[in-house]
């Protein structure tokens, strides 16, 4: 098999969900995987290239992962964030450009204020894709990145070490944690907040492969994450902002229990698909 026909074959076999993407670099992908080499050589390679029986077998081994409908970064162990090709397996979260676009917001609404944060808490850190981006950015304040999975806190020290940059990871169930300990001036947040009541309109490759603990949450109490990191955000002594990914069919809920709270400034923003997905707090009086 040449190279052209095991690009004939990929795109046959690359599934539905997919389709919004260009599939080109999803090919280039998976061959530079089966072949062990970088995007140059990869465009480098003449048509006729022959693959040999070891990278033939791989290729077959992704095609059938991939009608199993196994996320493609799954099957490759690594997705990318930002300018950040992270390390991940099935024990966290695929990064979703809505994350990036946090992150972004984050990065924005402190630049408007000028704010130069002492203490960023990323609750929830997965990969640890936002703690990376906030210490990228902002490389004279400490981040701590927390999560309840040990393979999670892993993952992301991981790939702190591979980009060279110092957080601080813990392994804590924050409904039990007083997170204000940490003595944080922002803290930012992408928590579990798809309801069960929603499970049958996630697709298959979400709801088979990745993890329960860090998408759902129990409908009786759909935010029982924020009220708590908001509850501790209001104790911390140096708190000044907080940034969270947010369900849209929770705003009014969210916009309910704020309203118990006075002497702060806050927002909802939408996403790219104009849901809205983030929400912003500026505790006035810091």
């Amino acid at each position: 098999m040449n190279l052209y026909q095991a690009k004939k074959i990929l795109k046959k076999a690359i599934p539905e969900y997919f389709y919004h993407l260009s599939v080109e670099p999803l090919i280039r992908d998976i061959i530079t995987h089966i072949l062990n080499i970088n995007t140059i050589d990869y465009l480098l390679l003449p048509p006729k290239y022959e693959l040999n029986n070891d990278e033939i077998n791989k290729l077959f081994e992704i095609i059938k992962q991939l009608q199993n409908e196994k996320p493609l970064q799954y099957i490759l162990g690594k997705a990318q964030f930002l300018n950040f090709e992270l390390k991940i397996n099935e024990n966290v979260l695929i990064p979703r450009p809505e994350t990036e676009e946090l992150v972004k917001l984050v990065i924005n609404n402190l630049e408007k204020q000028k704010y130069k944060p002492k203490t960023i808490v990323d609750i929830g850190t997965g990969t640890g894709c936002i703690a990376l981006a906030m210490k990228y950015y902002y490389p004279y304040s400490r981040v701590i990145g927390i999560d309840i999975s040990s393979e999670a806190i892993k993952l992301a020290k991981f790939n702190a070490i591979k980009y060279n940059l110092t957080i601080d990871f813990f392994q804590l169930d924050i409904l039990n944690t007083d997170l204000s300990k940490f003595k944080f001036d922002v803290i930012i947040s992408n928590p579990p907040y798809v309801l069960n009541i929603e499970k049958n309109e996630i697709k298959p490759n979400v709801k088979n492969w990745e993890p329960h603990d860090a998408l759902f949450v129990f409908d009786e109490d759909p935010i029982i994450f924020y009220k708590k990191i908001i509850n501790d955000f209001f104790k911390s002594p140096d708190a000044r902002f907080a940034f969270f990914e947010i369900n849209p069919i929770c705003y009014n809920v969210i916009t309910d229990f704020l309203s118990n709270y006075t002497q702060i400034s806050y927002f909802f923003e939408k996403d790219f698909n104009n849901k809205t997905r983030y929400l912003a707090i500026d505790l006035l009086d810091k």
